[in-house]
């Protein structure tokens, strides 16, 4: 797991894909990044992962679905079936966490996991029952699976009309806030944004996620879920400390084969302190995937 703060530093790598050589198209070159010392990012000590967390398979009727950890504080998780029930070791403490599930199409949930020493999590799915107001609609979530008791509360897998509890930014003057904003470019025929898509697991609003909007954020360790979309998407969870007065900006770097709607990219995904020069989270090889839309938070009583 990864906890990226203000020290860290990182060079912008480009790979490049071609599909279509009469429309390849590229992100425009990113500036340079001030060079710091930055310390090791050390993997935690076995002895202090105490915690864990895990998915878990069910059934449809004959079919077999699964729900797992997709992405883990910095770390993108790519597990086979067999693996989805197996814990993945946790430290005490929070966690950016982002949960994976597929049926009919690939789509995901991120948290802020507050994980207890000794607590095992699992992620859990269900189709609601007939006689609820939302009958037959998909809902996820985690408990600790000792007490029940809820790390994550039921949210809907799909269907962007039922968002009840978006992010709120919070009541603080700017000096004593951090701001995240986006960065857009041609690529193809189409436009590709990266942006903080949500903050401690609340989803921010598509019209503040353009590029040039910066994003309020009490300042902090946060977890963010850093998203690339074009015609597709790719998401990558993380642990930053944000520093208050300090703006922070995502980047990218992709190559496309410009056929929109087609996961073609090839694509790097970074944050950047622009207030110091300093890239706090350095660049990350993101895959990029058919996103369902989902709804966050909604009471499925």
């Amino acid at each position: 797991m990864k906890v990226f703060s203000v020290g860290f530093s990182g060079v912008a790598l480009v790979a490049g894909a071609l599909l279509l050589s009469a429309c390849q198209a590229k992100a425009p070159p990113q500036p340079p990044v001030a060079a710091a010392a930055a310390p090791e990012r050390a993997a935690p000590a076995p002895e202090t992962l105490t915690a864990s967390i895990r998915g878990g398979r069910d059934k449809i009727g004959l079919a077999s679905y699964g729900i797992y950890v997709s992405g883990l504080d910095g770390e993108m998780i790519r597990q086979s079936t067999r693996l989805y029930d197996v814990p993945i070791p946790i430290a005490p403490g929070p966690h950016s966490v982002l949960i994976g599930f597929s049926i009919t199409g690939y789509t995901t949930l991120h948290t802020r996991l507050e994980a207890k020493d000794g607590a095992h999590y699992v992620a859990k799915w269900e189709r609601l029952p007939a006689e609820s107001d939302h009958q037959g609609m998909l809902v996820a979530w985690i408990e600790d699976e000792a007490s029940g008791e809820i790390a994550m509360p039921k949210r809907h897998l799909w269907g962007a009309d039922m968002v009840v509890a978006p992010y709120e930014a919070p009541s603080l003057p700017d000096s004593a806030a951090a701001f995240i904003k986006g960065s857009e470019a041609e690529l193809g025929f189409d436009v590709a944004t990266a942006h903080v898509s949500a903050i401690d697991g609340a989803y921010t609003d598509k019209d503040v996620r353009r590029a040039g909007t910066p994003i309020k954020v009490a300042p902090g360790l946060r977890a963010l879920l850093l998203t690339y979309r074009s015609g597709d998407v790719a998401e990558f969870p993380v642990l930053v400390n944000l520093e208050a007065g300090h703006t922070y900006k995502v980047g990218f770097v992709a190559d496309s084969g410009s056929i929109p709607g087609v996961a073609n990219e090839r694509l790097a995904i970074w944050l950047d302190d622009e207030t110091t020069g300093i890239r706090v989270v350095p660049e990350e090889r993101v895959q990029v995937k058919r996103v369902k839309e989902r709804a966050i938070f909604f009471d499925p009583k």
